[in-house]
């Protein structure tokens, strides 16, 4: 049984493209962080239509605009992540992860993210919070985390393909 993963690169020009599975390389700190879920919408929530309500008119009245359709609103999606490696490592790997994926350390807020498994990709998405609540396990074969994170979609409709 193949592991699916995911892919995420920064929006930066010349930003290079993460599988954040793989073990830390170059100046990249952390790795060996998989996902368990990700939530990503096929189609989503549509915005709602300008309307007016004339209160002298039965009805209601909403502008659409025919030549482009109907547009899709943003999401957030929770996302579960697990940590696997040497026994007291994960702080380090978990932090730098977390600080990649909200710029703090300078590859900047906005990314790209494909999962292989359910072959949908998104592009300008960041990360809007984590949450506290992690599961630990720390025995003499490493630790296991399990934490999560919640990523806002800002663009619902552009599909990103994995070209690695």
């Amino acid at each position: 049984m193949a592991i699916e993963k995911v892919y995420i690169q920064k929006e930066l020009s010349g930003s290079p493209v993460y599988d954040p599975s793989l073990a830390p390389a170059g100046s990249r700190t952390w790795g060996h962080i998989f996902t368990n879920s990700i939530p990503f919408s096929m189609f989503g929530d549509l915005k709602d239509l300008y309307s007016n309500d004339w209160h002298d008119e039965h009805g209601l009245e909403e502008y659409a605009d025919e030549a482009h359709g109907l547009y899709r609103k943003s999401y957030d999606m929770e996302v579960k992540w697990i940590y696997k490696g040497d026994k007291y490592s994960a702080n380090t790997h978990i932090k730098g992860f977390l600080d990649y994926l909200s710029g703090k350390d300078g590859s900047g807020v906005w990314f790209k993210i494909y999962c292989t498994w359910t072959r949908i990709g998104r592009r300008h998405v960041r990360l809007l919070k984590v949450d506290n609540n992690a599961e630990v396990v720390r025995n003499g074969s490493g630790d296991i985390i399990i934490f999560k994170t919640t990523l806002r979609v800002c663009d619902p409709v552009t599909d990103i393909t994995l070209t690695v």
